[in-house]
């Protein structure tokens, strides 16, 4: 053992020594921060710039996920860690050979634990052997922090030149980031979807905006992990309070699954109507399912990632069940939605359109059909995010409700109407994001309190 750790020293001294020869011999190079060199660009040039990109990371403690090519006309890889017959490929181009055997290489962590006698010889050995086959043309690199904080990726526009090459860079970075080590973090590793592509939770415990789904799954599991997020929410208006809280989890990004619990305080109103101290609780049991399309992977494409979802609702209206009895209403119910979501990361923003097909009036706080109508209706949503950078967005939102208690033996005093804010989301990092939004829910119940109820909306977010 102690032979071949000294072996390693003198062939990590002897290849430090080449690589800066090799540097050295090119002075005129100015450093590419692109990690893939150049197609064009001359075998000196694509070997230093890509030496020095190489040898950057390794300085920062990064791991290295090497992913072989079919050739240097090829942009087919295969990812040696996801078994055979994983890849990630771009249109490859014809005459294209079969690919080279895996190259061995440290695992990715290894480093972490090994002397510092050892460390820094293996890391500029392991980076100068993939550094020479990369600028061959046969490799491609994927370099990832260990800490899972400075080496993410971002949604800003200044993250990709374009949505082609930001195709190609998020294949390889979700490859890479799925070895990535936590030994420097408390918290677990850190899963491999953009900052805040997976949303945050809604009022519904879905995965989208506070007020409508999106057609992303939640937490930021990718493909072949099972990510999981929890959420309380706080909504004051004038007259009345709702919080929220709830749990999903995520199947990489095919699907989820949901669960939710509100309770609403009906303030005055309630004792308005004989009923003081009254709230309205709802349990809600969701599943989305990605129908196609990929957010991020089809940036560069008119295609949207499609998702259908479900969510059954019932409540508990206390005091109040035999009034909406009384109305048609029943106290159970089922929404179907289809959601559409585009991410145009040049623009840094995202657009969703929802279709849902409800009768839940309030939500459902207050049942579901009425005496004047227990069809369903198609009603859309609309979200609009923009991304200020990789931490803060900002957008609206726009819900538009069935009415189906309107009218009613009480008339328009039930009537309803859509709901509306503007909010603003923060994620420092993937385990914790924290939203903020001006809601405006229109008149609830207007018989009894007819000014429109608007409120500062709150939601802290967890997840894994």
């Amino acid at each position: 053992m102690l032979q071949d750790m000294v072996r390693s020293v003198d062939a990590g001294a002897a290849l430090n020594a080449a690589l800066k020869g090799a540097l050295n011999a090119a002075p005129n190079v100015t450093p590419n921060v692109t990690p893939n060199p150049a197609r064009n660009a001359t075998p000196k040039v694509a070997l230093t710039n890509a030496a020095l990109n190489v040898a950057n990371l390794a300085a920062q403690g990064a791991d290295f996920h090497v992913l072989r090519c079919a050739s240097a006309h090829s942009m087919h890889c295969a990812d040696p860690s996801a078994g055979h017959g994983a890849s990630h490929h771009t249109e490859p181009m014809q005459g294209t050979r079969q690919p080279n055997p895996p190259l061995p290489l440290v695992p990715a962590g290894l480093l972490a634990f090994c002397p510092g006698v050892i460390r820094q010889p293996l890391a500029t050995a392991t980076a100068t052997l993939a550094t020479v086959m990369m600028s061959l043309g046969c490799w491609q690199v994927a370099a990832a922090q260990s800490s899972g904080v400075a080496g993410e990726p971002s949604m800003s526009s200044s993250a990709a030149s374009s949505a082609t090459s930001t195709r190609s860079a998020t294949a390889t970075t979700t490859a890479g980031a799925a070895t990535t080590s936590a030994t420097t973090s408390s918290f677990p590793p850190p899963k491999g979807k953009l900052l805040l592509t997976g949303g945050v939770s809604s009022i519904d415990g879905a995965a989208g905006g506070g007020l409508t789904p999106w057609a992303l799954t939640g937490s930021y599991a990718t493909e072949g992990q099972i990510g999981a997020t929890a959420y309380y929410t706080r909504l004051p208006t004038q007259d009345y309070g709702l919080s929220g809280y709830g749990a999903l989890v995520a199947f990489g990004e095919r699907a989820e699954l949901s669960i939710a619990r509100q309770d609403f305080s009906a303030g005055g109103t309630g004792a308005a109507l004989g009923l003081p101290g009254l709230h309205l609780k709802q349990t809600l049991l969701g599943t989305k399912l990605r129908l196609g399309g990929d957010a991020v992977l089809d940036a560069d494409t008119w295609m949207p990632q499609l998702a259908l979802g479900l969510e059954y609702k019932w409540v508990d209206a206390e005091g109040l069940n035999p009034t909406l009895s009384a109305l048609g209403a029943k106290r159970h119910g089922v929404d179907v939605y289809l959601s559409a979501t585009k991410l145009f990361l040049a623009q840094s923003t995202l657009v969703n359109l929802t279709l849902r097909a409800s009768r839940a009036n309030q939500n459902g706080l207050l049942g579901f059909g009425g005496a004047a109508s227990r069809r369903y209706s198609l009603l859309p949503e609309m979200s609009v995010a923009y991304l200020l950078n990789r931490h803060w967005a900002v957008g609206v939102e726009y819900r538009m409700k069935p009415d189906k208690l309107n009218p009613s033996v009480l008339g328009d005093a039930l009537k309803e109407q859509d709901w509306k804010d503007v909010f603003v989301a923060w994620a420092p990092n993937k385990n914790i994001s924290l939203t903020a939004a001006y809601v405006d829910l229109g008149q609830v119940v207007p018989g009894i309190q007819p000014r429109r109820q608007r409120g500062v909306y709150g939601s802290i977010q967890l997840a894994y």
